[in-house]
């Protein structure tokens, strides 16, 4: 009898133990398992992955000078919005920002000083590409060099977009407020309403570089009566489209 509940008991032991185990096989097997989720697998081990607003406010912060960020990649990953954020416009950038497709929102840029945008300078060695930035760029006191993008670009900006307004006093552009020469602005589109005194327009307010052709400004620069008075109801409907190669102009 006692022999008959031993074996009983090894018996019990072991269906319980093939249970357990019939159970953590799954759980092991989804270690393997390559999860999808909204935000992109980044390949690039080097790579600096922009996936929420602390990620994009860190890189501002780290970004005082050239030397954080050049020779690096930056690749944002999934869209972010910068309502509610203490987000600083990006100092200094001379690395390359993959946009991906995604869209920057919420930019909202009041504090004053000039040469200012999402980003205040991209450097010579930088580029922006694939970018989308929704907001208004409108700061107080000098207000020179003011763009949806960048402030003043020095670098290559190629496939980005602007959503929004960019005001200011000279040099105001819904891209870039000036484009430096040997830098080039390509396959931008700028949906804006931009206002300056001087040397003001829809993709750059002051262009000594290039601003290749393909760049489409939709909306309204200050040049016209609509615009002055900043009537929002007409915003987007009156198209300017112009291309440009390596001329150079003020007002593009």
């Amino acid at each position: 009898m006692k022999r008959q509940k031993l074996n009983s008991r090894r018996t019990a032991a072991l269906l319980a133990s093939t249970l357990v185990l019939s159970q953590a096989e799954p759980i092991l097997a989804l270690a393997d398992v390559k999860v999808e989720t909204a935000a992109e697998t980044v390949t690039d081990e080097n790579a600096v992955v922009i996936a929420s607003v602390d990620d994009l406010v860190q890189m501002s912060k780290n970004c005082v000078s050239e030397t954080y960020s050049k020779g690096k990649t930056f690749v944002l990953t999934q869209d972010i919005s910068l309502d509610g954020s203490d987000f600083q416009p990006i100092a200094v950038f001379a690395g390359s920002f993959q946009g991906n497709g995604h869209v920057i929102s919420g930019l909202n840029i009041t504090i004053s000083g000039s040469n200012l945008g999402l980003f205040r300078y991209i450097e010579a060695d930088g580029a922006v590409r694939g970018l989308i930035v929704k907001g208004n760029v409108k700061p107080d006191g000098s207000k020179k060099q003011i763009g949806g993008i960048v402030g003043t670009n020095r670098g290559t900006i190629e496939n980005c977009e602007f959503h929004g307004m960019v005001s200011g006093q000279e040099a105001i552009g819904g891209i870039a407020g000036t484009n430096e020469e040997g830098a080039v602005i390509r396959g931008c589109k700028s949906y804006s309403v931009t206002t300056g005194n001087n040397k003001t327009g829809g993709i750059t307010g002051n262009n000594d570089g290039t601003v290749e052709k393909k760049c489409t400004h939709q909306g309204q620069k200050d040049d016209s009566s609509w615009a002055r008075g900043q009537a929002w109801g007409l915003y987007g409907y009156t198209s300017c489209y112009r291309e440009f190669t390596t001329e150079k102009n003020d007002g593009n």
